[in-house]
């Protein structure tokens, strides 16, 4: 019986969008209309603010941004992503605390590799791995989160800020829009990452069989 009260109350009164949510805030900045969106975008700011900076920047900028959002309420506008309106405001909060405490290096990466070397090479280079090195998906051992995250530390700022992001769910349209770059520069940035991180991805499986080796035969000293 009780859950057929609760399914009832749930269909005369259908749970708000992310978007309804925004503007009954930006209209009346109760902090009981604020929560459920603190509830439901916090996890995802988090994990994108401790790619960027780690977790001494991500708790201290995660609380800045919405701070941020209570002073910039009433800037929200109909028809606008909140998630993408939230990643905005996350992103240029965190680009002004690297800024004040000079770790911002967000230098040119669209025409190099995140090996410093120009487009080009690096894919002429990578054209060169053979196809039993590229070990196929089926073959190749599951990552761990902490061996992913390792990888993405690997990467430039930026271009790590375009592959978070794209994991996170957005376009490359909203990439661009959130970031304020073009939409050719972050496709370039993507491409850069992704052939950085196939690169990383074939010498992972490729030690990971060696050490495999070296476990069974016991010949490796």
């Amino acid at each position: 019986m009780a859950k057929i009260s609760s399914l009832i109350k749930s269909w005369l009164n259908p749970a708000l969008s992310a978007e309804q949510q925004m503007l009954a805030y930006a209209q009346n900045p109760e902090p009981a209309l604020l929560k459920p969106l603190v509830e439901r975008f916090s996890d995802d700011l988090y994990h994108f603010l401790m790619a960027q900076a780690g977790a001494s920047y991500a708790d201290d900028v995660l609380q800045q941004t919405w701070l941020k959002v209570i002073e910039k309420r009433q800037s929200f506008a109909a028809g606008t992503s909140v998630k993408s309106w939230l990643f905005t405001i996350a992103r240029n909060t965190l680009v002004d605390e690297l800024r004040r405490t000079q770790r911002w290096d967000f230098s040119d990466i669209d025409e190099v590799s995140a090996d410093g070397k120009p487009g080009s090479e690096c894919e002429a280079q990578l054209s060169h791995i053979s196809a039993e090195q590229r070990v196929s998906d089926n073959e190749q051992r599951e990552l761990s989160q902490q061996e992913f995250q390792d990888m993405l530390q690997s990467l430039t700022l930026a271009q790590r800020e375009a592959v978070v992001l794209q994991l996170e769910g957005f376009s490359i349209e909203e990439i661009a829009s959130i970031t304020s770059e073009k939409r050719e520069t972050i496709k370039s940035r993507l491409r850069y990452a992704k052939q950085a991180l196939k690169k990383h991805m074939v010498n992972f499986n490729s030690l990971d069989k060696a050490e495999n080796v070296c476990v069974a035969g016991k010949e490796c000293q």
